[in-house]
């Protein structure tokens, strides 16, 4: 949970782990686009960019609906 730590900029492009279940950057700064590679993280359960100055489109793969997956998202 990195909501609510005043975080500014991009996400950075780099991957995360395989079982990480929640991304929570709400609440932030943060600017730029929500990364493609969030879409191969097969544990997510929980994205929530809420609250945040972020363009582009969300990407497409994200939505795709697995095994516990896109429990909660907020974007």
């Amino acid at each position: 949970d990195l909501s609510f730590n005043q975080l500014a900029g991009p996400i950075p492009p780099k991957k995360l782990s395989e079982n990480i279940t929640t991304i929570d950057l709400s609440n932030n700064t943060l600017n730029g686009t929500i990364p493609a590679y969030f879409s191969d993280l097969p544990r997510l359960q929980l994205l929530s960019t809420a609250n945040n100055s972020l363009s582009g489109s969300v990407p497409s793969t994200i939505w795709q609906t697995r095994t516990n997956r896109n429990e909660g998202l907020d974007l």
